[in-house]
């Protein structure tokens, strides 16, 4: 047999199908699955938007375990093609026999993939895939899907009952929030959703609506609160400042102090959110 010059290694899919990916710029996993065509050249990142080529987003112990079948492979073959060599060199030789012995070829361990939890199907594409963590597109085609804006509340939700750091959840409501505003501005891509007096003032001035009607006082104020801390936490390490103060009416003696993350915050928090999505979702159409 003849050596390859070069040699194809297909990546296991996890017991529920998915090829796990990693995002060359925001880090975060998720599952692709082709059932019925092909994986496209071109994927997106649900998170961040990033597009690349398909093995840009390899996850790293996609590489390891690839570069270990290939070694594998290669041995197996150079092996089978060294007792070809001799079977021939020898052949018709009186004084010296030849007798291939079997070659072990010990299969790379199957890769273990690390669990996402949301099954997805496009709304637009139809392709599926997994998401874990706050997501807003379809990696297959790179199109906004209302169905992730609804996964984030739940996702969000879960994370509340698990050991997941409090300080991240209150990142990921803003983000949902951040990405639901993106998703029904249409066009408008550019308003700063991070913020919700400036998301108010945007979908009052350019939609016609209220996207806080109906919330409870105290859901509102506790999400206000909650995009305060996730800020705090982005660019002043949590302590806080003279704008924190400011912009939730608090005396000035806090400054300088460690904010505090509470699951009561952010349930509550969550509640507004909600509140907000069933706004959007009744006043607009996508």
């Amino acid at each position: 047999m003849a050596l390859k010059s070069h040699y194809e290694i297909a990546i296991p899919a996890d017991g529920k199908g998915y090829t796990h990916r990693l995002c060359p710029d925001c880090s975060i996993k998720f599952g692709i699955r082709s059932v019925d065509k092909d994986f496209p050249d071109t994927i997106h990142c649900p998170y961040c938007n990033k597009s690349g080529r398909l093995p840009d987003f390899n996850v790293p112990e996609q590489f390891d375990y690839a570069t270990q079948e290939g070694l594998r492979q290669i041995k197996y073959d150079v092996m089978k093609e060294l007792q070809n060599s001799l079977a021939r060199g020898l052949r018709g030789s009186k004084n010296v026999k030849f007798k291939p012995a079997r070659i072990r070829y010990d299969a790379q361990p199957v890769l273990v993939q690390s669990e996402i939890p949301t099954d997805m199907v496009c709304s637009s594409c139809e392709s599926l895939y997994e998401i874990y963590g706050i997501a807003s597109r379809c990696p297959f085609c790179g199109t906004e899907d209302v169905k992730i804006l609804d996964a984030n509340l739940a996702i969000i939700e879960k994370e509340l009952d698990t050991d997941r750091g409090l300080r991240q959840i209150y990142n990921d409501v803003v983000i949902a929030f951040q990405n639901l505003c993106r998703f029904y501005a249409s066009k408008d891509k550019k308003i700063n959703f991070q913020n919700i007096s400036l998301s108010e003032a945007y979908f009052r001035d350019k939609q016609g609506i209220e996207i806080l009607e109906g919330l409870d006082s105290q859901n509102l104020q506790d999400m206000r609160v909650v995009f305060e801390k996730r800020h705090i936490e982005q660019h002043n390490g949590g302590i806080i400042d003279a704008k924190y103060t400011a912009n939730l009416g608090l005396d000035s003696t806090t400054q300088g102090q460690k904010v505090t993350y509470l699951k009561s915050e952010l349930q509550s928090a969550l509640k507004a959110l909600t509140a907000v999505s069933g706004n959007l979702r009744t006043k607009l159409k996508p």
